[in-house]
């Protein structure tokens, strides 16, 4: 320090009056790590250590007792290994065969002894006092020599959808403490939803030797579940066959285990794709589909019919040319004549070939697309009109956005730049929650879990939300259009992005739902079941009352 060199500062123990007072233990505690599992498996060591009121010289070998059960031949010794010369001993004992602890290891109170050995005071040479407290049974420390399994997890992979198709494979793997063998045919539960017959056996696979066992259930016709897949907890049956320990023969592992929550990275669906809406524009017919389709699928005009009325005239047929394209959702066929804008009534039907899987309409995951007659077409020739958002919704954390027309369903792209007020500020930041349209309706999740930790759960309080859509900088993007390809309009500048006017979003927001608040009979309506309903609020659009008579039979729904 300066000018002079020092050694870290260290504490003297004060000896003075030594003689008249011998270390003592102050403490006691089981310093070993259990695991995740909280478990001690064959070979593994269980750790104590006890605490002195000074340090302490060793010689020989200590020990201190541990009870393992309430019966007679359930105590262990935990021998000493180190601390010679500290205030610290540690004592170690190694789990053996036939240890079985589900309670938790304890420390007998009063049970340290020499065993032939010695303690005494590093600095006087008095011995140590032996007297010590207990430890009660700790579930934290629970022994279990047999195998038993350390963890569960999916080892399957469902690609960039998360999601399982038909004939794909769930694979979970489950983890034991050491390696074992297996024979026949063990089986693991599966839920895919929460309702009677939601569940599925994963059976055994492979693993028989090691430390790891995979399951496995390939996902058949009707599977589905859009929560994603669980594993069950202690679901795991021997099924007619065995688990056993590889080291000890006839030893059979614990069948307990932990179980997996519904993962959305784990989804399942077997159902095949389906027309979400189809559109005509001159010479080009688009179908969009709820999902991807197969791009290698080698489809031929022959599987589609078009027909339309023209003007003042009657049905009739339209001839396709080249051939049907594929690409992501959308199956495009060109018209051999293009639709006028006149034109009305506008149909399609695609008819399933009976041979020849290759010209077949399917999914990515192979399941054919069912066939469909006369679905309509919405015939878009000559509309240059681009979509205009109209008003907007915000209920918690969902924005429902009304455009003019209805929007194509694969165009989502952009940012939803939102704008919240609340009672203490302003926040500003893109949703990222789901975005999903559905006919001229696009709908946003806020997501944003950081804004809420400075505004709070959104509420009615909250007031003059505001929502603007920002088109991607990249031209080559998805971008909100209608189904003419007209894009959402974004004529004003907004730093490197282009972006629509703000509009105000209404609050929905603790806002109770419609309901019927009176009704009554309408007095003198005669042989009419006339009546008069009272709702909670004001409703716009076409309201459906379902009523019943008197004697309980229920009617139709009156507008």
């Amino acid at each position: 320090n300066n000018e002079w060199r020092r050694t870290r500062d260290v504490d003297l123990d004060n000896v003075t009056g030594a003689a008249s007072t011998p270390p003592s233990v102050t403490g006691v505690e089981v310093s070993s790590d259990a695991g995740a599992e909280r478990t001690y498996a064959l070979g593994e060591t269980i750790r104590v250590r006890l605490t002195f009121s000074r340090a302490v010289a060793v010689t020989g070998t200590p020990r201190v007792k541990l009870d393992f059960g309430p019966g007679a031949g359930d105590e262990r010794w935990a021998d000493y290994t180190a601390g010679n010369d500290t205030r610290t001993l540690e004592f170690a004992y190694t789990v053996a065969e036939g240890d079985a602890l589900s309670a938790g290891v304890a420390v007998l109170a009063n049970t340290l002894e020499l065993n032939g050995g010695t303690i005494r005071s590093a600095v006087s040479g008095d011995d140590a006092a032996l007297a010590h407290v207990g430890l009660p049974h700790d579930p934290a420390h629970r022994v279990d020599s047999k195998p038993h399994v350390t963890g569960v997890a999916f080892s399957s992979d469902t690609g960039d959808d998360a999601t399982y198709a038909l004939g794909e494979v769930v694979r979970v793997r489950l983890t034991f403490s050491r390696a074992v063998a297996v024979t026949g045919a063990p089986r693991v539960k599966l839920d895919f939803g929460s309702g009677p017959g939601k569940e599925r056996w994963a059976a055994y696979a492979s693993g028989s030797g090691t430390k790891m066992l995979e399951f496995a259930y390939t996902v058949a016709e009707g599977d589905a579940s859009d929560a994603g897949v669980a594993v069950l907890a202690n679901t795991l049956a021997l099924n007619g066959g065995a688990i056993e320990s590889v080291l000890t023969a006839g030893e059979n592992a614990t069948l307990a285990h932990a179980g997996l929550n519904h993962d959305p990275k784990h989804k399942v669906d077997t159902t095949s794709a389906t027309l979400s809406v189809a559109s005509v524009n001159g010479a080009t017919l688009t179908l969009i589909f709820d999902k991807p389709l197969d791009a290698a699928a080698s489809l031929v005009n022959g599987a589609f019919t078009v027909k339309k009325t023209p003007q003042g005239g009657t049905a009739e047929g339209v001839s396709l040319s080249g051939f049907p394209a594929i690409g992501g959702a959308t199956v495009t066929l060109t018209l051999a004549n293009a639709v006028l804008e006149t034109d009305t009534d506008v149909k399609v039907s695609y008819t399933k070939p009976t041979s020849g899987t290759g010209s077949r309409l399917r999914d990515e995951s192979g399941k054919e697309v069912a066939s469909f007659t006369d679905e309509s077409v919405k015939n878009v020739t000559g509309d240059t009109t681009p979509p205009r958002l109209e008003r907007g919704e915000i209920d918690g954390r969902t924005v429902s956005l009304y455009f003019s027309e209805v929007l194509d369903p694969d165009s989502v792209g952009g940012c939803f730049r939102v704008t919240v007020y609340w009672e203490r500020g302003r926040s500003e930041f893109c949703a990222t929650g789901d975005v999903e349209i559905s006919g001229n309706v696009v709908t946003v999740g806020l997501g944003q879990g950081e804004i809420w930790a400075t505004a709070g759960v959104p509420s009615e309080s909250w007031r003059s939300n505001r929502i603007m859509y920002i088109a991607p900088a990249d031209p080559a993007a998805k971008r909100l259009r209608d189904l003419a390809g007209n894009l959402v309009p974004t004529p004003i500048r907004y730093y490197d992005y282009w972006r629509t006017r703000t509009i105000d979003l209404d609050n929905l927001t603790g806002v109770a739902r419609l309901s019927v608040a009176d009704a009554r009979a309408n007095e003198g309506a005669g042989a009419a079941a006339a009546f008069e309903v009272s709702l909670s609020h004001a409703a716009t659009g076409t309201v459906t009352v379902d009523y019943a008579t008197a004697d309980g039979t229920a009617e139709a729904g009156a507008d």
